[in-house]
């Protein structure tokens, strides 16, 4: 299989700044570049799934087997909550980015957007370009970025001792991202031993 087109993770600030408007679909493709997550999950994202700074993702749309999946919660860093604010001033349904007749946007929205401004990374990519800047830039947090890429780490005997989320880690590898992603000097993390 052929994958996605992934925007280089050195260009992803200049994409991110040219997110200007306040459209469903522009808010959706900061929210998606800011958390990592899928578009899928970002484009039925509710007001009532976000509890102060984390959103929980229902497992109806979590990647992954029937059963095998649970909910998954997401640190929101102060970019992704001003993104939630924007949402909330312009609030007129449950969903944070509302489409036509009260449905949520779709995927080819925030595909739409990427095609406006030439770009030709796609939506998913993004995940992709996550992935290769903590490689570069936080070498060593690999386990904390697959969780916060919400993939399963290990064989099945290795995950029945994994029982965290690493909640609080990821919360500080989501907001060097966002810092870097909204173009702001972030200090580098460090693997503590």
């Amino acid at each position: 299989t052929e994958s996605i087109v992934a925007t280089p993770w050195q260009e992803v600030p200049a994409l991110y700044r040219r997110l200007k408007k306040t459209t469903s679909g522009e808010l959706a493709m900061r929210f998606l570049i800011l958390t990592v997550c899928r578009a899928d999950s970002v484009c039925g994202a509710r007001f009532d799934e976000i509890a102060g700074d984390i959103w929980t993702v229902p497992v109806s749309r979590v990647k992954g087997m029937e059963g095998k999946t649970k909910d998954f919660r997401v640190p929101l860093s102060t970019e992704a909550m001003k993104v939630v604010e924007i949402c909330k001033q312009k609030r007129n349904s449950e969903y944070l980015f509302p489409g036509h007749r009260g449905r949520p946007i779709i995927g080819n929205t925030l595909l739409e957007v990427l095609n406006d401004l030439d770009e030709p990374g796609r939506p998913h990519g993004f995940r992709s370009s996550f992935k290769d800047w903590t490689r570069e830039v936080h070498s060593g947090l690999w386990e904390l970025a697959e969780t916060s890429l919400n993939h399963k780490i290990g064989d099945k005997t290795e995950r029945s001792y994994h029982r965290s989320d690493l909640l609080e880690p990821r919360r500080k590898l989501i907001a060097s991202w966002s810092e870097f992603v909204a173009a702001r000097e972030q200090p580098r993390l460090t693997v503590s031993s």
